[in-house]
């Protein structure tokens, strides 16, 4: 935050004053006030008509509060300042713009020199917060949004190309699956997974019951074979039977 400084006769000087006091209507100190900026501040529309209504409802306070020339020039000054802090930054910063114009007022309420001096009295203190709190800082967001620029981001993106991987394909696209890599995934996978066989026998007084349970499965075609194979024998006769044998592809 900046530190507090003695703002008297920095923008509006006794010349400057004696111009003001010469005019009276509203039109005329306007048109003062506009040749009295410096050259920076004379901004296009509709920045121009705000900062100048600014200025010249601050002249008409203090001349309507009876104010002297230097306090006159003073509280221009602070105007100037506080309006300065605020547009400085795009981000909202309301609270030390608030704490900043109150250190600046102490600063002329004073007598401290070199650091501050006594410009306005110990009554015109309450009166000059309420002016500066009703009318600058009720309307903050709007100076804030009026004065300050709009700070768009524009983000770019781009990738470095691999002298490894990704590969560049025909059709332009980038593939980031390296040889090495598809190599490993082909043994992980492996073209045959699981091999097993269940060979199972049961005998009873009755007969005798034989039966094969074989299956397979091979990837990564995803081809699994079963089969199912059962004989039966009794003391009449014999029989044999087989069943169950399929494929799931």
């Amino acid at each position: 935050m900046k530190r507090p400084h003695i703002c008297l006769w920095r923008d509006l000087t006794l010349s400057d004053m004696e111009t003001l006091e010469r005019v009276e209507s509203a039109e005329d100190v306007r048109r003062a006030l506009s040749h009295l900026l410096s050259p920076e501040e004379k901004v296009c529309e509709p920045r121009a008509s705000a900062l100048l209504d600014l200025y010249y409802f601050t002249v008409r306070f203090c001349r309507d509060n009876g104010f002297t020339r230097e306090q006159t020039s003073c509280l221009f000054s602070i105007m100037k300042e506080i309006h300065g802090t605020c547009v400085e930054t795009s981000l909202g910063n309301v609270d030390e713009c608030y704490q900043y114009f109150k250190e600046l007022l102490l600063c002329h309420a004073v007598h401290r020199p070199p650091f501050s001096i006594a410009v306005f009295t110990q009554q015109q203190l309450p009166h000059i917060s309420d002016y500066v709190l009703n009318t600058y800082f009720r309307h903050f967001k709007l100076y804030k949004y009026v004065f300050t620029p709009q700070v768009c981001l524009d983000l770019t993106v781009s990738y470095e190309e691999d002298s490894e991987s990704p590969e560049q394909e025909e059709n332009g696209n980038v593939t980031s699956t390296s040889r090495p890599l598809q190599e490993h995934e082909d043994q992980l996978l492996g073209q045959v997974v699981q091999e097993e066989g269940v060979e199972t026998r049961t005998t009873s007084p009755g007969g005798r019951t034989e039966g094969r349970v074989e299956t397979s499965t091979r990837f990564p075609k995803g081809r699994t074979e079963g089969r199912v194979e059962t004989r039966t024998t009794s003391p009449e006769g014999i029989a044999g039977g087989r069943k169950g044998s399929g494929s799931l592809k």
